[in-house]
């Protein structure tokens, strides 16, 4: 490990100290974070509703089974479906399918009861039915009186409760309804009532259903969320049964078509047999011909009857394909599903209705889920399209064909009717009208027996989508108590610590020697310690053990090896702004030299703003520097004054305040008074003006052998700190050194005496 990555680990050390002890000292905002944590997590798993979840499983079936074949649908209507289960997903999320469970179960309107703490839902006791046709949401206060009447709250405009009654229309403004109570009457309360836009409701509850499908299975497993579990049962059984209606409804719908058609077709043939028994009845009467015809003539009938049978099936053909192709050719009819019948149509126009039909199942399951501008929609319409154009020309050949054969019966047909023709005129007449009679008869048999076939076969049509398990409430699921707990822990615990993280980064101030280093790599000569005696600007006197003294004892021998090979006996001390303690500094530091056998001399060279005296003396020197370095005949012996209490201290003061400073500082007077203090005194120790603010302690660098540059904790910017910096590697101070003062066992960010600046108990006589 080279020197740079052995920096860079021990800073990033100090860091995690730093962080450590900012959070030790102030362990109270951790406590207090937690409490108000858990008293806030406590209310809200109190008061926050419960969220449900209801689950269920459900076997979906192919839709193609249990539909009606084409036997049923006069032998084949072609009425088939191989939907995938996925399609069969997409339906159930529908909002489509939505809407009709939201509708049949009214859940567009919510009953909320008025706690004295929170509100909650109330399901299964009352329901609003809209009697308008505004999709539009309204919102009122009611209070029941009773299991008869109720009163909607400041409904008009003069505030008056309106007393309504259950069971009864309602008219709110431009609104009209229904209340409706249950059986259980629960008693007089007060409800906010809110019925929402259908449209909204539908959306949201399509929304929160969840359907997953079982690999390799054709079971779903259905969840729902509600703060009500019955309203979410509800909801998923009501969901399978719209579903199973429609798909039931989907594959009858060709059967129904056919029905219609048949329908029609009885109804006409009803009218033509019953006029045709009529006309028969009559011939008898009028004529006078017996009831029962002759043998003959029954041998005749029996074999006309036989080709008509034939003719009456070509009929039936026929009227199907001319059906099947209006249907083709109506555009509102483009997405119907066709009957059909393979026998009549052959297997290749067969297999067309059967491809055409099951598109058409398809399609309407995708449009389920999606718009008509949907890519598979319109792959879907242009497949339809293709197949409609093949149906059209292939019904056309299946029309010439049924033609075709109508005239081969019909030559069939015409010896017989010759025989018939030399049977007596009243016989032959007779046989006639009994001949469409048995037609018309047969064929209303026919058609009746097909409807039966097909009626009977809609009404067997069974669900493809049952419950394996029925809905059912697996327990409140939202919110979480032990994720909710875990949570409120972290935002007690981390808000507390970003906070003051962040207070710390955005602190701009100094508070510890690896502050300055991080800024400078001027050496640092030590730390002072907040003054804790009575004399707040005397910390040190002959025999005192403070740790304040202590320090400044440290300070000397620091100051002592910094000046190592050379005489250095004139110390500045100064400061980046005012109000660091550069002058607390000068006094303490002058009595510690002095203490050390040392004859010192305190000198106040701060010319602009001089202090130094009312500390030292209690009152304004007389004469001091600036009377020097103004008047050539002033004697500097004159102004040279004894410290009272200490020995081998002496003081110089500043004088009165001259009006250009850094002038005096430039003339060769400065100089001399230095000369004549060095060779008077071992230690000199000048207080000047911030090296932040003026230029009076530049100029008296050449003047000093050592600078002490003073900054102070919780005080100094590291900005400030940033500008000493600039001058240290400009090479502008004089054997220059920094000294944080002010350091407090209780500081901002608990870094104090005990963050490896102090000594250890029994050293020193700190109370």
């Amino acid at each position: 490990m080279n020197d740079h990555d052995y920096k860079e680990e021990e800073f990033r050390s100090m860091n995690l100290k730093e962080y450590y002890y900012l959070l030790l000292h102030h362990w109270y905002w951790l406590v207090l974070g937690l409490m108000l944590a858990s008293a806030g997590v406590f209310v809200y798993l109190r008061y926050a509703p419960k969220v449900y979840e209801v689950s269920a499983m459900v076997l979906v079936t192919d839709p193609q089974k249990g539909g009606i074949s084409e036997e049923a649908l006069l032998g084949d209507l072609g009425f088939k479906s191989n939907s995938e289960i996925d399609d069969q997903v997409q339906v159930l999320k529908s909002t489509n399918l939505m809407r009709k469970v939201i509708d049949s179960l009214g859940l567009q309107s919510r009953f909320i009861s008025k706690g004295r703490v929170r509100k909650s839902d109330v399901y299964r006791t009352y329901k609003l039915l809209r009697l308008d046709s505004l999709n539009t949401s309204i919102q009122f206060e009611m209070k029941v009186v009773d299991s008869m009447s109720f009163l909607i709250k400041g409904a008009e405009d003069d505030n008056k409760d309106i007393s309504c009654k259950f069971g009864a229309p309602v008219a709110f403004g431009d609104f009209l309804f229904v209340i409706l109570r249950s059986e259980k009457f629960i008693g007089p309360a007060e409800y906010d009532v809110v019925s929402n836009n259908p449209i909204e409701m539908t959306q949201t509850y399509a929304g929160a259903l969840n359907i997953e499908k079982l690999k390799m299975t054709k079971v779903l497993k259905m969840t729902l969320r509600d703060i009500i579990p019955e309203r979410a049962e509800d909801i998923l059984e009501r969901l399978i049964q719209a579903y199973n209606e429609g798909v039931i409804d989907d594959k009858n719908l060709a059967g129904k078509n056919t029905l219609a058609f048949i329908d029609e077709r009885l109804s006409y043939i009803a009218k033509e047999l019953y006029d045709v028994e009529k006309d028969a009845q009559n011939y008898k009467q009028d004529n006078n011909v017996p009831i029962d015809v002759s043998g003959a003539d029954t041998e005749y009938l029996s074999k006309v009857s036989n080709m008509d049978c034939h003719f009456m099936e070509i009929d039936v053909h026929k009227g199907l394909v001319e059906n099947i192709r209006s249907y083709l050719n109506d555009a509102q009819k483009q997405y119907k599903p066709l009957p059909g019948n393979s026998e009549v149509f052959g297997a290749g126009t067969g297999e067309l209705i059967k491809q055409y039909n099951l598109l058409l199942m398809k399609r309407s399951t995708l449009m389920e889920a999606a718009t008509g501008s949907n890519p598979a929609v319109n792959t879907f319409d242009e497949q339809l399209e293709f197949i409609r154009e093949n149906l059209d020309a292939s019904l056309s050949n299946t029309g010439r064909e049924l033609n075709s054969r109508r005239k081969t019966i019909q030559s069939r047909l015409s010896p017989i009717e010759r025989r018939i023709g030399a049977v007596p005129r009243n016989e032959r007449e007779l046989l006639q009208i009994m001949r469409q009679q048995k037609i018309k008869e047969t064929l209303f048999l026919f058609l009746l027996q097909k409807r039966e076939e097909i009626a009977l076969s809609i009404a067997a049509q069974t669900s493809t989508a049952r419950f394996l398990n029925d809905p059912k409430s697996i327990g409140p699921v939202s919110p979480n108590r032990q994720t909710t707990y875990l949570l409120g822990f972290l935002l007690g615990i981390g808000l507390p610590v970003g906070l003051l993280i962040l207070r710390k980064t955005l602190d701009n101030r100094i508070y510890s020697r690896e502050d300055i280093a991080s800024i400078t790599a001027m050496p640092f000569l030590g730390t002072i310690g907040t003054n804790v005696g009575d004399d707040k600007v005397v910390a040190i006197k002959k025999g005192s053990r403070s740790s304040v003294a202590e320090m400044f004892r440290l300070l000397r021998t620091n100051l002592s090896y910094s000046g190592v090979g050379s005489p250095e006996k004139v110390i500045l001390v100064t400061s980046t702004v005012s109000g660091e303690g550069k002058t607390f500094i000068t006094i303490n530091l002058g009595i510690t030299q002095a203490l050390a056998g040392k004859k010192t001399i305190i000198v106040g060279f701060d010319l602009r703003k001089p202090k130094i005296a009312q500390y030292l003396l209690g009152a304004d020197e007389k004469a001091g520097v600036t009377n020097f370095l103004v008047n050539q005949k002033q004697d500097i012996q004159e102004m040279i004054q004894k410290v009272p209490g200490h020995e081998n201290l002496y003081f110089i003061g500043s004088g009165p305040t001259p009006p250009n400073p850094s002038e005096l500082i430039l003339q060769d007077r400065c100089a001399l008074f230095f000369e004549t203090l060095r060779s008077q005194f071992d230690c000199i120790v000048v207080d000047t003006a911030p090296l932040g603010l003026v230029t009076d302690a530049l100029l008296l660098m050449p003047m000093v052998d050592q600078t002490l540059i003073v900054s102070r904790f919780g005080v100094s910017e590291k900005s400030f700190v940033q500008m000493i910096n600039e001058l240290y590697q400009g090479q502008k101070l004089t054997k220059p050194g920094i000294i944080l003062n002010g350091v407090s066992k209780k500081g901002g960010y608990g870094y104090g005496y005990g963050y490896g600046y102090g000594y250890g108990s029994g050293y020193y006589d700190d109370k």
